[in-house]
């Protein structure tokens, strides 16, 4: 482990993690109008790593892009940016994640770059879409970090290669604010269906 690596892990640790202060289910309704019971139960999952299981078209996908924007937009308002990527197996399947991130994002403010896949928010927080064909793929990630990652369809990777190896894309940006530091929750998301 590098210095600079050894001195970010130290200040994380000793950094008191930003919660919401504003009802996230109220705020992601004020968002995105009427939730499923579903999507309320994924925007307030405070674990680190949540599986999320279900047939398709039963909301899991909308309710992970609910739960990166809902805190996204607080987050943005106390200074922090709130990066996240999604990721499916293959590029031509994102085309589902894009659409709906469209749906979704773009009546918000969001801006779409076409040419990186990523959704900006106003504030700046992002959430890029990506691909892990085969487990060498992830070596597109290296150098990277998101508070936020989203893995799609999991049970269509052959191994757990790719899966173990993204939790070390994880960061978050930490600040001193008033003597204390501060950081975002990381989150790992990843769905499947029969």
């Amino acid at each position: 482990m590098s210095d600079s690596d050894q001195d970010y892990w130290e200040r994380f640790l000793s950094a008191t993690v930003v919660r919401q202060a504003l009802d996230p289910i109220e705020t992601a309704q004020k968002l995105f109008g009427r939730l499923s019971d579903k999507q309320k139960e994924i925007i307030l999952f405070d674990e680190d790593e949540i599986f999320l299981g279900g047939g398709a078209g039963s909301g899991k996908t909308r309710g992970v892009i609910m739960a990166w924007a809902t805190p996204a937009f607080e987050f943005q308002a106390r200074g922090f940016k709130y990066d996240a990527l999604a990721i499916r197996r293959t590029f031509p399947q994102l085309k589902e994640i894009i659409a709906l991130g469209k749906e979704m994002l773009l009546p918000l403010g969001a801006t779409w770059l076409e040419a990186s896949k990523t959704f900006v928010l106003p504030g700046g927080s992002s959430l890029e879409c990506g691909y892990c064909e085969r487990d060498d793929d992830r070596f597109q990630y290296t150098g990277r970090a998101w508070a936020m990652i989203f893995v799609d369809e999991i049970q269509r990777y052959a191994t757990p290669i790719f899966y173990d190896w993204i939790f070390s894309r994880l960061r978050a940006p930490i600040k001193e604010i008033n003597g204390k530091l501060w950081r975002l929750p990381l989150k790992v998301f990843s769905t499947a269906h029969p």
